[in-house]
């Protein structure tokens, strides 16, 4: 899966996991971002290594 696919569903409200991760990605529909979540700790998705992993 590419990260372009991984946007488009996160587009649709979807939640996902990935390997590799331990959390979720969800779209913030309110700031049009992807954002990273794994217990108390979010971050936005674009922090994060994820076209590398």
């Amino acid at each position: 899966m590419t990260y372009s696919e991984i946007l488009e569903i996160a587009k649709q409200g979807k939640t996902l996991m990935l390997p590799n991760f331990i959390g979720y990605f969800k779209w913030d529909f309110g700031n049009k971002t992807l954002v990273f979540t794994n217990g108390d700790y979010k971050c936005l998705a674009e922090e994060l290594d994820i076209k590398n992993r």
